[in-house]
């Protein structure tokens, strides 16, 4: 049996059954009405840097579906690519290098999509061209960058955020307001793990000097997870991991600490089949959720919600992340909304993986906060 609940209701007990969850809930703080601004006639002007899988796949396709975003102009110093990328999107403007797309009067907003390293030099120079930036996660490769990115975007009067887009998915927000309504009492457990096959070994993810490395590329979700949901700054780290031949480390198993007694277990890994889980156990309650970072735009998804001996899976329809993450920033930019999350949250995000990578090389418990 389906039943449709609201935003503060509990699903109904009784024998294990499924619910349909409501479209927009309030979570952790954060408004009921994302969905798309109307800014048709003064759309966010955007420029993209960076024309891999993840603009083509997805950021190009959000902006395109959100009336608040005009992609506006890309860059590549290969000029047949980026006139082919162009062409497929309807983007009018083509730059031959980064620099022209953020020294472009018409660009407002930049969609950083490069490898790790190259996060936080560009970062800083958009801050410092006047651009408001949206940066693919990691935030940066090390906390040191993130930090500096973070000052930049101060000084530059800038907005700066990491594009951690599976926070923007209904199903994401409905955990995280079960979780802060008390129904699963307190936390105690979470565990998440992000794992596939890295087949593809001239690919960046296996270069350790372009911010290459399971704990960077997927376990960055599983901290920053771990983080949001038990709503606390994590203070110690212990890992192992293991590499591959590159230097790059292939999979990384840790644990950490929070100040509440909470502990967050991070498994990450380019060496296994796919798999994608998080579960969060409390005093009260258990949630499961299969596949909770890559949930794309067709997808029907789910979670289990086990709470006073019931079990229900919530279920959700197919929803674009990346396009309520668009639009929101699009809001921010025209002053309809402040940052759900501020660029010091993929900061704190990056103090706890340095922790992790140093626990993994150190073999010891090290302290987050050095």
């Amino acid at each position: 049996m389906c039943l449709e609940i609201g935003a503060g209701d509990v699903p109904a007990h009784g024998d294990r059954g499924a619910v349909v969850a409501p479209e927009v809930v309030d979570s952790m703080g954060m408004p009921e009405e994302p969905l798309f601004p109307v800014y048709l006639s003064n759309p966010v002007r955007w420029g993209v840097l960076g024309l891999g899988s993840i603009a083509r796949g997805a950021i190009l396709p959000a902006m395109l579906a959100t009336p608040g975003a005009q992609p506006l102009a890309v860059a590549s110093m290969d000029p047949s690519r980026a006139a082919t990328f162009a062409a497929d999107f309807g983007i009018p403007k083509i730059h031959t290098t980064y620099q022209a797309v953020l020294d472009d009067a018409d660009v407002e907003a930049v969609y950083i999509a490069l490898p790790n390293h190259l996060h936080a030099e560009w970062a800083i120079r958009a801050a410092r061209a006047g651009k408001h930036i949206l940066c693919e996660k990691p935030l940066a490769h090390t906390f040191a960058s993130a930090v500096e990115m973070r000052r930049a975007a101060e000084e530059g009067e800038v907005l700066l955020m990491e594009a951690v887009m599976y926070r923007f998915h209904p199903r994401m927000r409905r955990i995280a307001e079960l979780i802060s309504s008390g129904l699963l009492g307190t936390i105690k457990l979470l565990r998440a793990s992000f794992c596939f096959t890295l087949t593809q070994y001239d690919n960046y993810r296996n270069d350790p000097t372009m911010g290459g490395g399971a704990l960077l590329d997927v376990g960055s979700y599983c901290v920053n997870a771990a983080r949001w949901l038990i709503g606390e700054e994590p203070l110690t780290a212990i890992a192992m991991g293991t590499l591959l031949e590159s230097g790059a480390d292939e999979s990384i198993s840790g644990v950490l600490g929070f100040p509440s007694g909470a502990l967050a277990q991070i498994e990450c890994s380019f060496g296994t089949a796919e798999y994608q889980r998080l579960n969060i156990v409390g005093t009260d309650g258990m949630i499961d959720v299969v596949a909770p970072f890559t949930a794309w735009r067709n997808d029907e998804v789910s979670f289990l919600f086990r709470h006073a001996g019931q079990d229900d899976e919530v279920l959700f329809p197919p929803t674009d992340p990346y396009a309520l993450m668009i639009a929101h920033f699009d809001d921010v930019v025209r002053g309809e909304d402040l940052l759900w999350w501020p660029t010091q949250d993929g900061v704190e995000t990056m103090r706890a993986i340095d922790a992790l990578r140093r626990a993994a090389n150190s073999g010891r418990t090290e302290r987050v906060r050095q």
